[in-house]
């Protein structure tokens, strides 16, 4: 027989510690799957710590043709040491540390070898000396316990899965001379191991290890506390939540407690013994590249050669910053009543069962104003709640601009970064990985999951991890279906009253007189929460006792209770059906003509976190006599003070924003005449126009202006969809919305920032709204509006590989630009003529057609000529044109002049788009020394230098665009190609799959998943793994063919792959 000892995974070529596992008895199965085994520690160990060898012992006990003797699987002993003295062979292996991962039975194999080690020659002595930890997993040690013969027993059988204990291992266990053995070495082994750092798990679960048709299930624990213990000093006993078979069989997946508390451990040992630096991670090929691309992540910049390692790893060891709930900008609500029957299913279903452990989802779905809000914020600062969640985090889930900023803010308030700038991707990913990572009990609420966009956008923010509570509120119930949950209601009477009488404490009047009158208003208002706290506050301005103010309802006919009004809607959003039009007209009627034009303007904003500083600014600064009534401080803080008093938004001071309830807006919009409406959106344009920063169109690319960009996008994007919905023919409009050319040019600009973020799929509906308004209506200027927008939309269609309509559109582009430029709208020089034929040019170099885009990037070089900023990305993409026509000297020259003028201190964009480029020269270059049979030195020389550049390039654009970016995955496509051409196969797979992972994020990026599918397919290939290499080609080539159709061909390499993607994504 033999003992073989396969290399599993190592991460790297110079490891720094050796990672040794042993399995149990079930490998004497015929159904034993050694690879099952290999592909979960492969999975585990390799990825969590790169830079050890994993090994794992086997034993092929399972086609013997004689029966299975248990004194041969203890001297399997002899076949370990073997095994690892013919690994361990060069001096720096010999010295290497060892740890040792015993499963049940597989510990007596490790005792019976360092028995053996210590006693023996030289070469097994090293073995011995270099043991630095033995992780033993549901192994019986004390051998002087009576029960100790008949647990193994036991567990044997249970085991190898047999109903007795007829099995000829067993039997030969059971003889006393074999079992001598067993107790001898365990006895011997009690002597030696306080030397080693020792782990032993034990189970607290019973086992059933007997069963019969005929009588009842014997079971016990097998493997106790007592049983498993040295009592050493240098023992730690860790009991899991587990029986024998799971113990001995561990194959624990990431959302098991028991697999961190393993990892942990195991990590605890390994830092122990190897310092932190050199355990992260190793070298891609050569000792001198040890720390070349394997280091601590990092958000900020970076500007060296190194490059992130994409294994990033929380230290779970210690939790950065918990408790740490954020509930901004909600604090809470003393005047919260009620809705004790859902707050006792939210604990039932939320607070986390340490017997159960898997996630928790609850979704509080209902019509707007039910408080559904309200009461998860009453769930989340419950004294319950508080005590057992160590982190709590409220997403505001109206958009993925919104998501985005919570959680990367979020990872800020953890401690994980020191701050966001201009990495919220980045930080984003952090905060989700730390969920998916932490072992202590979270909750996250996504709250206002309304519309369809907010339901698709849970599928990327839902946090993974099985330590973790997810609640959701949102007005679809479907989702209740979906998550479990319930749908709101209104208040019952009893508490509705409670509300009222609680909000008018201070009130005038009788008590008595007051609670039958309270009883009267709440019944009207349907029990509404929001309709009661309007009420409240009308009670209490103007100064009348409850009695009276339900007089003055039933005189005026205030409330209508016989006829629901339908308030303007969203096209995804559940009809608002309700009553509460009536019980704001008092407020409404408390308004001046000021703040009623105030907040019909707020009426076409997204409801959620109006920034009021920008919006003062913008009036301010407009000049716009439309906008008088807010255009200094003094009129803005007055009309936002006399909406305040009536109830109708909320303000919060110290965030600056403003919040309207959505069914406030649908009471404004149904209130306001088609006059006043087309006047309020005018004013919404008007005021957005002069408060969205659009940077000088020679600098589109510039991320300072992001910040006040996002907080303002999702409101150029509401007035955009009004605009949309005044023109269906369900639309509660009588007459369309009039736009504008400066309503065109906001949603131009709205769309370009997405752009600039590489969030294209919401760019497209934008830019299509600013297109037909400019030929439908034909403005003074349309021509040149039109051309940016032309222009907006090629650019999308090149990151999207839509050549063909890119061209096209860029075409247009250049065409309307001239003619913009014949009537006077622009002047040349100009930074648009520059842009136009940088466009074309593009749009020819991605069609292939490099000699006809040489000649329009020459045009538009000498275009750019007293243009004030930068045109080096144009020049970048001149040098890949000279690239792809074998011009590589004059390539290298072009990409040199622009780095030459470049600040490199600080990560941007274009030093990331260049570096990106020129390594593909470099490439270019090497490929050249070798079909000129060039020296090998010279051409080595010339592939490092191209991975030096790559690794810039790399790390650039993760600093500035973040992790999500589909740049960045093209960033990680490339290492991942120089990788494997390095033959480090594990990074290159590891690089890949992290591309794939961020193309397949959009339909949009399917020839990039294609390309880098195939990639992968034949990575796996070189690694051996041919049949699983051809799946992935195939599924390559089918997407191939896909987006070919009548034009495609069988690919023969790399290059056809090449070919269906963009020219800078090469």
């Amino acid at each position: 027989m033999t003992a073989p000892l396969p290399v599993v995974c190592s991460g790297i070529q110079y490891p720094v510690i050796d990672l040794v596992t042993i399995p149990g008895l079930p490998e004497l199965l015929p159904e034993y799957k050694p690879r099952d085994h290999s592909k979960w520690i492969s999975d585990v160990f390799g990825r969590r710590f790169p830079s050890a060898r994993v090994m794992s012992f086997r034993y092929d006990f399972a086609n013997s043709r004689d029966p299975s003797d248990w004194s041969d699987i203890i001297n399997q002993g002899w076949h370990l040491l073997y095994a690892l003295v013919h690994r361990r062979v060069e001096e720096v292996e010999s010295q290497r540390p060892i740890i040792f991962v015993c499963h049940s039975f597989g510990g007596l194999i490790v005792k019976k070898a360092l028995l053996l080690a210590k006693n023996e020659g030289p070469a097994f002595r090293k073995i011995y000396e270099s043991v630095k930890g033995i992780l033993f997993l549901g192994c019986p040690h004390n051998e002087r316990r009576s029960e100790f013969k008949e647990c193994c027993l036991r567990g044997a059988s249970v085991e190898l899965k047999t109903n007795s204990e007829k099995h000829p291992v067993i039997e030969s266990m059971r003889s006393s001379r074999r079992w001598n053995i067993v107790s001898e070495i365990s006895e011997k082994f009690c002597e030696i191991a306080p030397i080693f750092p020792i782990r032993s798990f034990c189970e607290n679960k019973s086992t059933v290890f007997r069963r019969s048709s005929w009588r009842p299930a014997k079971s016990g624990n097998l493997c106790p506390e007592h049983l498993c213990s040295f009592g050493s000093d240098n023992e730690k006993v860790i009991s899991v939540d587990m029986d024998h078979l799971e113990l001995s069989t561990a194959f624990p997946n990431r959302a098991d407690s028991f697999f961190l508390v393993l990892v942990e451990e195991l990590a605890d040992l390994i830092n122990a013994n190897c310092p932190p630096k050199s355990a992260a991670g190793g070298s891609a090929a050569r000792p001198e590249e040890l720390d070349s691309w394997c280091v601590v992540d990092q958000i900020g910049n970076q500007t060296d050669t190194t490059i992130t390692s994409p294994k990033d790893e929380l230290d779970l060891s210690s939790f950065p910053k918990t408790p740490c709930h954020v509930l901004r900008p909600h604090q809470p609500n003393r005047g919260f009543v009620g809705r004790s029957d859902i707050l006792k299913n939210l604990e039932e279903a939320l607070i986390l069962n340490p017997s159960i452990n898997c996630q928790r989802q609850y979704a509080i779905c209902g019509l707007g104003g039910m408080g559904k809000t309200q009461t998860a914020l009453a769930f989340a600062f419950s004294e319950r709640a508080v005590n057992h969640f160590k982190a709590i985090l409220l997403v505001h889930a109206t958009s993925r601009a919104s998501m985005v900023k919570t959680f990367s803010t979020f990872a800020v308030d953890l401690g994980l970064i020191d701050q966001v700038g201009a990495g919220q991707d980045a930080a984003k990913e952090l905060a989700a990985h730390w969920f998916s990572r932490a072992v202590v009990p979270w909750l996250v609420i996504f709250d206002n999951v309304d519309s369809n966009e907010s339901r698709d956008l849970l599928g990327e923010f839902w946090p993974q991890g099985s330590w973790g509570s997810v609640l959701i509120t949102s007005r679809n119930k479907a989702l209740v279906s979906q998550f479990g949950g319930v749908e709101l209601k209104g208040l019952d009477k009893s508490s509705a009253v409670e509300l009222l009488l609680t909000q008018t404490r201070h009130a005038p009047g009788d008590p008595a007189e007051n609670r039958k009158a309270a009883e009267t208003i709440v019944e009207n208002i349907g029990c509404l929460p929001i309709a009661i706290n309007a009420a409240a506050s009308n009670i209490i301005n103007q100064v009348c006792d409850l009695t009276e103010f339900a007089d003055i309802q039933d005189n005026t006919a205030l409330i209508a209770e016989t006829e629901n009004i339908k308030f303007f809607q969203r096209s995804e959003d559940p009809i608002y059906e309700h009553t509460l039009n009536t019980v704001w007209n008092s407020s409404f009627q408390r308004l001046t003509p000021e703040e009623s034009d105030f907040m019909n303007l707020l009426a076409f904003m997204d409801p959620d976190r109006i920034p009021e500083r920008l919006l003062c600014n913008g009036a301010s600064g407009s000049n716009e006599p439309n906008l008088a009534f807010i255009s200094t401080q003094k009129k803005f803080t007055n009309c936002r003070a006399g909406i305040l008093r009536q109830s109708l938004v909320s303000h919060n001071q110290l965030l600056q924003e403003i919040w309207i309830h959505r069914m406030v807006q649908a009471s404004v919009h149904s209130r306001m005449t088609p006059e006043k409406r087309q006047e309020a959106f005018d004013n919404a344009v008007l005021l957005l126009k002069h408060t969205f920063p659009v940077p000088e169109r020679h600098s589109r690319h510039n991320p300072k202006y992001w910040p006040d960009q996002e907080r303002l996008f999702t409101h150029a994007q509401s007035l955009c969809h009004y605009y949309v919905e005044s023109r269906s023919p369900d639309s509660i409009f009588k007459t369309q919305l009039k736009g504008s050319l400066d309503f065109a040019e906001l949603v131009y600009n709205a769309a370009w920032y997405l752009y600039e973020r590489g969030i294209f799929e919401p760019a497209y509906p934008m830019l299509d709204v600013a297109e037909q308004y400019c030929c439908e209506n034909k403005p003074a200027g349309w021509e040149a509006a039109l051309g940016d927008i032309k222009g907006g939309r090629a650019s999308i269609q090149t990151e999207s590989n839509q050549f063909q309509e890119a061209y096209a559109n860029f075409k247009e582009q250049l065409q309307l630009n001239e003619i913009a430029f014949t009537k006077g709208q622009r002047t040349k020089p100009s930074a648009y003529e520059v842009i136009a034929l940088g466009g074309v040019a593009n749009g020819l170099q991605g069609l292939n057609r490099y000699a006809e885009a040489e000649i329009y990037y020459r045009k538009c070089i000498d275009a750019s000529v007293g243009v004030p900023g930068n045109n080096a990305l144009y020049i970048v993409h001149f040098g890949t044109c000279l690239l792809n026509q074998g011009k590589l000297f004059e390539a290298e020259e072009a990409i040199n002049r622009v780095l030459t003028g470049s600040d490199l201190s600080t990560p941007n964009r274009r030093a990331g788009t260049a570096l990106f480029a020129l390594g593909n020269i470099q490439i270019g270059q090497a490929n050249e020394l070798t079909s000129r049979n060039a020296a090998r030195a010279l051409i080595d020389a010339k592939w490092d230098q191209a991975f030096e550049t790559h690794t810039r390039a790399f790390n650039i654009y993760r600093a500035v665009l973040g992790k999500s970016h589909h740049k960045v995955a093209d960033a990680y496509h490339k290492m991942g190609w120089h990788f494997r051409q390095r033959h480090n196969y594990a990074a290159a797979l590891e690089h890949l799959n992290i591309a794939l992972g961020i193309y397949e994020k959009s339909y949009l990026h399917k020839n990039e998943r294609a390309r880098a599918k195939y990639a992968i397919g034949c990575l796996l290939q070189d690694m051996g793994e041919i049949k699983k290499g051809q799946e992935e080609i195939r599924e390559a080539d089918l997407l191939r063919r896909q987006l070919l159709g009548d034009k495609y061909y069988p690919a023969a390499s790399e290059k056809d792959f090449d070919e269906i993607v963009m020219f800078w994504t090469r």
